[in-house]
C-alpha cells in the first residue's frame, strides 16, 4: 500500500466516523479485522449502495490485519511510519 492509498483510507475512515462506521462498523468500530469481515463489509456496502463505503473497500482489502487494526484503533500515525519504512 502506498502513502497515497494510506492517506485515502484515513480520509475515508474520517468520513465514516460520523456515521459510526456505517457499513464498516464491524471492522473499524469493533476491530474485527480479518479478511472475511472485510469481504462481508464490501458486500454490504455494495448492497446498500454507499459510495464512500464502496470506495474504502479495496483500500482496506490491501491492508494487512495489523494495519487495519492500527487504523481502527486510531493508530494512523504509527501506521504511516510503518508504511514509510516499507517503501
Amino acid at each position: 500500500m502506498t502513502k497515497q492509498e494510506l492517506a485515502e483510507a484515513h480520509c475515508l475512515y474520517l468520513l465514516l466516523i460520523e456515521k459510526a462506521g456505517c457499513c464498516w462498523h464491524i471492522v473499524l468500530d469493533d476491530n474485527n479485522v480479518d479478511d472475511d469481515c472485510v469481504r462481508w463489509c464490501i458486500n454490504l456496502a455494495a448492497t446498500q449502495g454507499h459510495p464512500v463505503c464502496i470506495e474504502i473497500g479495496p483500500l482496506l482489502q490491501r491492508m494487512s490485519k495489523t494495519q487495519r487494526l492500527k487504523l481502527a484503533s486510531g493508530g494512523y500515525k504509527s501506521l504511516a511510519k510503518e508504511m514509510e519504512r516499507t517503501e
